[in-house]
């Protein structure tokens, strides 16, 4: 039963400010959500762990709740969406996140089990809206069921998992989207980087590989217009893949030797039985070492090598976000990563 209570409006009121709460509203997607919603003149509520720091983060124009998602009860979340309209759920474990146990049910414990209390408590409070960041690999299985994504990658099985169990929840409750995030660039805005083997990569070494296919790529500032769609406009629920621009993986890699100050390196293809080979070899000593991972090592090359476009105008008109400039946001995810004496060094040295 819930404890929430509805609030009751004359037919001469006013209509209220929007109101929206941001779990994971601190972190790097969470806090381009934010900012979107501030420029859209919602009323923004995040939940932290820690308050000094939020405030600090965000500015005073953000409403922050204390408390630890891992351990808030029912009753804390009733209190949390008290007269609120929306939810944005950006606090997802993603593939970079060393399990702890077994993969799989490290994965599905972070992303489903504590998820649907969450959501369940949305919508017994009157949310009317949700939107959840998920995956792009939940795409790709969805698209590409022969390659059996879900059935080698735990990570993935929890993500396909998470999207279905929010649907599921959903039917009743409110409109779910769930957006399929791909590969996300731009300003980390003084955190680290996730590129930064990526960039020392393309700094350093004399000759650049890049395997057969591609991938979707987004900037954050995307990811944040996108979430604002997604709790203004559909009618219905459902899971959309989101992005810039579908883009080639040695076109990616020359955009960022070019951001790097390398414009006139070229970029190499490997054959595909090589990645193939080398795959194998990693999920090898993946298994024999018992290096535990949301991915596994010996099948990386079925997602790699992937050359079908994703098609993103359907999502780009259903949320009403413009593309951003990708190119910029490529370079800014570059400058994030400090070049240290000794890849100065190492670059002058190979001439690179």
């Amino acid at each position: 039963m819930s404890e929430c209570p509805k609030p009751i409006l004359s037919e001469t009121a006013r209509p209220k400010r929007i109101s929206s709460v941001v779990v994971g509203g601190t972190g790097y997607l969470g806090r381009h959500i934010v900012d979107s919603l501030l420029r859209a003149g919602h009323r923004v509520t995040v939940v932290s762990r820690s308050v000094k720091r939020a405030k600090a983060m965000l500015g005073s124009k953000v409403g922050v709740i204390e408390g630890d998602i891992g351990s808030m009860s029912a009753s804390d979340w009733q209190k949390v969406f008290k007269n609120q309209d929306n939810l944005a759920f950006a606090a997802g474990i993603d593939e970079r996140i060393p399990p702890v146990g077994d993969p799989a049910t490290f994965y599905e414990r972070e992303n489903v089990d504590k998820v649907e209390p969450i959501l369940k408590a949305a919508g017994d409070c009157g949310i009317k809206r949700v939107v959840l960041l998920n995956s792009i690999f939940s795409t790709l299985d969805r698209l590409r069921p022969e390659i059996g994504l879900a059935m080698s990658h735990p990570y993935i099985a929890s993500r396909v998992a998470q999207r279905d169990m929010a649907l599921s929840v959903a039917k009743g409750r409110f409109v779910m989207t769930v957006l399929e995030i791909p590969w996300v660039f731009g300003d980390a805005r003084g955190g680290e980087s996730q590129w930064g083997p990526l960039i020392q990569y393309v700094r350093t070494t004399p000759r650049i590989f890049a395997p057969r296919g591609g991938t979707v790529v987004i900037s954050a500032l995307t990811v944040g217009e996108a979430a604002l769609g997604a709790l203004t406009r559909p009618k219905r629920s459902s899971a959309v893949p989101v992005g810039d621009i579908w883009m080639p993986w040695d076109e990616l890699l020359s955009q960022l030797a070019a951001c790097c100050e390398r414009e006139s390196v070229q970029v190499q293809r490997i054959p595909d039985n090589l990645l193939v080979q080398f795959n194998e070899i990693s999920g090898f000593w993946q298994t024999l070492f018992r290096l535990k991972s949301g991915l596994d090592y010996g099948k990386i090359h079925q997602f790699l090598l992937d050359d079908e476009p994703i098609n993103l105008s359907a999502s780009q008109r259903k949320l009403g976000y413009r593309p951003h400039r990708i190119i910029q946001s490529i370079c800014e995810s570059a400058a994030d990563v400090p070049e240290s004496r000794a890849i100065k060094a190492v670059r002058r040295l190979l001439r690179v």
